[in-house]
Order: C-alpha cells, then structure tokens, then sequence
C-alpha cells in the first residue's frame, strides 16, 4: 500500500498520523505538486489539501478538523515519578507565545519549559524528546494551557496523570488552587482517549473514509499490538 501526502502546509497532525500510517504502508510527501510524479509514483490513496488532484481515491485535509485532537501514540510511554523532574508548573512550548504563565514565573513560582529554541530565563530547560514529556506532565503540580489551545496539549497532560489548568479569567486563582493539590475536571480520561484518541484511531478513520477497510482494521491491530 502507497500513501502520498500533497501539502506544502507544516501541520503538526500530519506528522503524527503519518507514524501510524507508515506502520502497514509506504507514505511518500509531496511539497509541491507535480502531476508527473503523481503518476510515477503509483500511490494508492492521496492525502491532500489542493481541490483539484486526479486521483479515484482521495482524503482531503479539511475534514481533518472532524476528528478533533488526538495523541502521537508512538510517542507514549507511561509515566512514572522522577523527583528531578518535581516543579510547581511545566510547560512545553514558546514561553513567549504565553504571557500569563510569565506573569506567574515572574510572581515566584517554580516553573520549568521546554522548547526547541533556546532562552536565556533561567526557567529553561532545553529541548526535549515527545516521550519525555508524560515523565515532566507526570511529576509536575500543574501543566498550565494556553487559552488557543486546541486540546492536544491537553490530551498529552491527562494522559501523562498531569494536572492540566486551560487559560481563563479566573486563570491565577485555578494556578494557586491546583498548587495546592486540587484537580480541576477534564473532559478527557487516559482509558477514552487510549481508546479512541490515538493517531492509529484517526489514520484508521481515514481509511474507513476512502473505503479502504482492510487496512483500516489492519492500522488497529498495529495500534494494539504497541498498547499490548
């Protein structure tokens, strides 16, 4: 089985899925498009964001966004306790792009980030691989969430047995209640989202969608062969 993806978009949901999808098939990447090598490379579905690619079986990356966030299974491991680990507050991403949990920093709290981009605060603690960050969820007090976020940090979190605390109005007096040992609810449970919010569940999904049925079943079984 031969999956070409044509997108020039950097779509972080792509890379999970196509993890998955490489488990039971041969994933090509085409930035540009070309229509020759469309057809040179003989693929047997087309993930893509174009509107108008000639191929009989075709996913668009729109529909997408019908499945809501999901996790990079491939990634996961489960958490466990590692006192280095042990802050008030962790979060992965461009500390910049996050205002309010500077604000917090700056008041005092004990908080660790991570990001690609190195920072001169003496908060930073470099970059680090996805697998690490259930361990960091794990052991911190809070995981704050921006308030754009659109639930895959929070799905990470929940699954890691974190304490996620999403942006709000009331966004320091949820910090200082879960600091001091309050959960606050999640929609989210570690047993739904293993089982239905993975990035095999969502490939799965997508072969269903293109009528590819077999392989849909297929995509699980790799999925349960990784929980097993």
């Amino acid at each position: 089985m031969k999956i070409l993806i044509v997108s020039n978009v950097d779509d972080f949901r792509l890379n999970m899925l196509t993890k998955a999808i490489r488990t039971v098939g041969e994933v090509g990447v085409m930035y540009k498009y070309d229509p020759i090598s469309l057809v040179q490379y003989k693929a047997d579905i087309v993930i893509t964001d174009l509107l108008k690619v000639p191929h009989d079986t075709i996913f668009k990356l729109a529909d997408l966004d019908k499945f809501g966030p999901f996790i990079d299974l491939t990634e996961y491991k489960e958490p466990s306790k590692k006192t280095e680990y042990e802050c008030d507050m962790v979060y992965l991403g461009d500390i910049k792009e996050f205002p309010a949990i500077i604000e917090l920093y700056r008041k005092g709290h004990n908080l660790r980030y991570y990001f690609s981009t190195p920072s001169g605060l003496a908060c930073y603690g470099g970059n680090i691989p996805m697998s690490f960050s259930f361990d960091l969820y794990h052991n911190a007090k809070v995981s704050p969430i921006p308030a754009g976020d659109q639930g895959f940090r929070e799905l990470d979190i929940v699954l890691a047995e974190g304490n996620p605390v999403k942006e709000s109005k009331d966004f320091e007096r949820d910090i200082q209640a879960a600091l001091k040992g309050r959960r606050l609810p999640s929609k989210y449970s570690k047993k739904k989202i293993l089982a239905s919010m993975t990035n095999f569940d969502i490939a799965s999904q997508i072969m269903v969608d293109v009528g590819k049925y077999k392989l849909s079943n297929t995509i699980k079984e790799k999925k349960e062969c990784l929980l097993s």
